[in-house]
């Protein structure tokens, strides 16, 4: 189907060539218009987005590493605080174990002349169990083979001049696994 339109042309008829507008062909031509033009706009936006895909993927990637690396410092971190805390730790119990050596030290000439003369009192078959040092007092605990001889070692222990009051606090009489007549005895020296 051929449509003819209205000839407006001023020149001649015979001298121009007949035209004429087939309707079939006007759709298809358009569309292949229309076509061209969205490939040409569309090529270079699908051109660009593979583009930021790709940027897109490598930015993750980046990013991924990044946090592994911050996980890493921060578990470094949280170990170098651990350390810190205990080589501040250490460096306090030195000093406290420094203090106590120097006390120790000044204070060892006379704990040993101490020891010297609780042990030169002992009488025979009366031996030490323990020594233990206080603020304002030294406690001994032993054993001895009669309450008679843990009473004598009391009494020697208060004829000397290092004590302020000597205390036999404790006598235990029946002892297992201890011959029928031995004793455990705890006496107090003040200083």
């Amino acid at each position: 189907m051929t449509t003819e339109f209205p000839d407006i042309n001023l020149t001649n008829a015979t001298s121009r060539a007949k035209r004429t507008w087939h309707s079939s062909q006007s759709p298809r031509t358009i569309l292949w218009g229309v076509i061209l033009v969205g490939l040409v706009l569309i090529l270079p936006l699908a051109i660009v987005k593979v583009y930021n895909e790709r940027q897109l993927s490598r930015l993750r990637e980046a990013v991924e590493t990044e946090r592994a690396r911050i996980e890493e410092t921060e578990s470094l971190l949280t170990e170098y605080e651990t350390l810190v805390t205990s080589i501040h730790t250490t460096l306090e119990n030195a000093v406290r174990l420094e203090r106590l050596a120097d006390a120790v030290e000044r204070e060892g000439e006379a704990f040993s002349n101490v020891l010297q003369a609780i042990t030169t009192a002992l009488p025979p078959r009366v031996s030490l169990t323990s020594v233990v040092e206080t603020d304002d007092a030294i406690i001994v605990q032993g054993e001895a083979g009669s309450a008679s001889l843990a009473l004598e070692f009391a009494r020697t222990l208060q004829t000397q001049p290092f004590w302020k009051r000597v205390r036999l606090e404790k006598i235990e009489e029946n002892v297992p696994d201890a011959p029928p007549s031995s004793v455990v005895f705890h006496i107090r020296l003040e200083k």
